[in-house]
């Protein structure tokens, strides 16, 4: 597990390098990286706790 880990992490550098020979600066880089925090944000939203009880009403 701590391999893949590891692997999984080493993604982000290896993107951001790729995108900055791609485009010659790192403004793609920081996209991506806004990009990855707007979906985690939106992912935070929507699996919210406090809105468990509408979508998993209690049969009581």
């Amino acid at each position: 597990m701590q391999g893949g880990g590891f692997l999984i992490a080493a993604l982000g550098p290896y993107a951001v390098a790729l995108l900055h020979d791609w485009t010659g600066g790192f403004a793609a880089g920081w996209l991506l990286h806004f990009g990855c925090v707007l979906v985690t944000a939106l992912l935070y939203l929507r699996f919210d706790p406090r809105h468990y009880t509408v979508a998993m009403p209690s049969t009581g």
